[in-house]
């Protein structure tokens, strides 16, 4: 490998070869003018003194730029430390919060004659606590994924509409306890449309956007917007909230920044999710605009390039719920999963749409099975297993049995996609934590 002089390297050479040649060509250009020896003398001395006044002038130039440079990186760095210090400390206080109800309600339940409508209600805490939970542990992997560039873009059709009528929906209830109304407009091209972008990229940058606006709005409104112009999706979130200082609002969009201290006492929040708005937005090829004054308001607008598709209805099925009385009765799935708690949890999800589970404790025993049994419907495959990998396994099956559905079921990051289908041979992607409505989905887009 190459390696680079150092600064100061760079500098002893540019000084003894500007020296050099000095001296070399200097005393040419004086014997070009004297020959007399006292003479030259005394043009030596002069030609030394004149060197060394301008090679002072330069050192100390260029050492003053150097230092200067690096006093400003060494701020930069102190100030980002101080960030992340301060990051952290917010983000353990997050996760404590909600992992305090999970374990102390989770404690409560264990508790003797505990009445069903306690039971029920320590559930709820412990569900929505869990969700917190989640929320937080989602957003710091989004920033680090977007920070190291190993966030990817995959563009499908989109119904825009449906995105933000749910976002609308899920953010209903936070308005209910303050003095605020939630508006939603949406353009007229957009209802019941579809356009090719990034669904769950653009569906993540209107929650964070809109979900801030009403988080800091406490009286008057909040309107959440779209339309379609040309090739460009226009996203507007305006609200009439707490606003934000003119010198805040490139900063308000870096990572574990704030609009000031008290935001994290009183409002809470690690404060990633402008920064992960605009990393999304940036990933799609798009623009960020905000413009905001202290204690009137903040309005921020998105423009994103898409490609417009004919007017339909959305036939994605991912994310539906089962039908009343539907069920995946017969339908035998193969769970390649080594942690058994996983493995319990996602046994009695599929017992009770009365599907039948096999299970696989490694990649070897599910090639095994796989080999075996002509009957298995689908394989959930984990992707980290002992002796044999969830990737080596399904290359394994495949060449066994081509058409055999194998869906990665994991909490690393979505597989690569190349095209529209995903690397590694697998037919889909089930993320953990198990959400049961994309595990619906998926088994009646499988099913035979």
């Amino acid at each position: 490998m190459r390696k680079t002089l150092r600064f100061e390297h760079k500098i002893i050479i540019a000084y003894l070869l500007v020296g050099g040649l000095w001296i070399l060509f200097s005393d040419k250009m004086i014997l070009l003018f004297t020959d007399d020896l006292a003479t030259i003398s005394r043009y030596q001395t002069l030609k030394g003194w004149f060197y060394v006044l301008v090679t002072a002038v330069l050192f100390f130039l260029i050492l003053r730029w150097y230092i200067v440079r690096l006093r400003k990186a060494l701020d930069k760095a102190q100030e980002s430390d101080l960030l992340k210090t301060a990051f952290l400390q917010n983000v353990s206080h997050e996760i404590r919060t909600p992992m305090n109800s999970i374990c102390g309600f989770s404690t409560l339940l264990g508790r003797e004659g505990i009445t069903p409508e306690k039971q029920k209600q320590y559930t709820g805490i412990i569900i929505n606590s869990s969700n917190q939970l989640l929320s937080i542990v989602n957003d710091i992997l989004c920033i680090s994924n977007i920070e190291t560039g190993q966030e990817s873009v995959n563009k499908n059709s989109t119904q825009v509409d449906a995105i933000f009528n749910e976002v609308f929906n899920a953010l209903q209830p936070q308005t209910k306890s303050k003095d605020v109304t939630l508006k939603l407009n949406i353009d007229s091209q957009l209802m019941d449309a579809e356009v090719i972008t990034d669904g769950p990229k653009l569906k993540q940058i209107v929650w964070n956007l809109a979900s801030n606006a009403v988080k800091f709005t406490h009286k008057g409104e909040v309107v959440m917007g779209c339309a379609l112009e040309e090739d460009q999706l226009k996203i507007y979130i305006t609200d009439t909230g707490i606003g934000i200082a003119p010198e805040m609002h490139e900063k308000v969009f870096d990572r574990f920044v704030q609009a000031d201290s008290s935001i994290q006492l009183n409002y809470g929040g690690t404060g990633l999710g402008l920064p992960i708005a605009k990393g999304y937005v940036n990933l799609l090829g798009g623009e960020v605009r905000l413009h905001s004054e202290p204690n009137v308001g903040t309005s921020v607008s998105v423009t994103i390039p898409v490609q417009a598709t004919p007017n339909a209805k959305s036939k994605a099925v991912d994310n539906r719920d089962l039908k009343q009385g539907e069920s995946h009765k017969n339908m035998v799935i193969l769970v390649a999963e080594d942690e058994e708690y996983n493995y319990m949890y996602i046994e009695e999800i599929i017992k009770s749409i009365n599907g039948e589970v096999v299970r696989a404790a490694n990649g070897q025993e599910a090639v095994d099975i796989c080999e075996r049994n002509s009957n298995i419907d689908m394989v959930i495959m984990d992707l980290r297993m002992p002796i044999m990998n969830g990737y080596e396994a399904t290359q394994r099956i495949k060449k066994l049995r081509p058409s055999l559905p194998i869906v990665a079921h994991s909490a690393y990051k979505e597989p690569e996609r190349h095209g529209d289908k995903l690397k590694g041979g697998f037919d889909d992607y089930l993320p953990k934590p198990l959400n049961q409505k994309i595990l619906n989905g998926i088994l009646s887009k499988y099913r035979r």
